[in-house]
């Protein structure tokens, strides 16, 4: 399942969790993650299918903070393995907005 709706992907984050016995995988494009944290952080918590890869999409910068992208890409996989840690982006993964540099992230387990 790919959900990319342009900000009302938060209006149906729970009945993808009430739904997801029938989810085998999904890939999030989340907007104005810096207003949403919190929404995004409690799904990925309650959702049953792990993050198995994350890309920040460059089109949009980082929060003012400088903490977080404005808009994530997540995939879930309940067949996917995953790892210890990563450096973002992956090489397969491609810049949103090829003009501009890749956002780098760090995740650390």
């Amino acid at each position: 399942m790919k959900i990319d709706i342009e900000g009302a992907e938060y209006r149906v984050l729970d009945d993808l969790v009430q739904n997801a016995d029938r989810i085998r995988g999904a890939v999030i494009e989340f907007h104005d993650c810096d207003l949403h944290s919190e929404r995004i952080e409690s799904f990925v918590r309650e959702f049953r299918l792990p993050v198995v890869h994350i890309h920040a999409n460059n089109h949009l910068p980082v929060a003012a903070s400088g903490a977080m992208p404005l808009v994530l890409e997540l995939t879930f996989s309940g067949s996917a393995v995953t790892g210890d840690g990563a450096e973002l982006p992956h090489e397969f993964d491609r810049p949103n907005n090829p003009a501009v540099e890749e956002i780098i992230l760090r995740i650390d387990r």
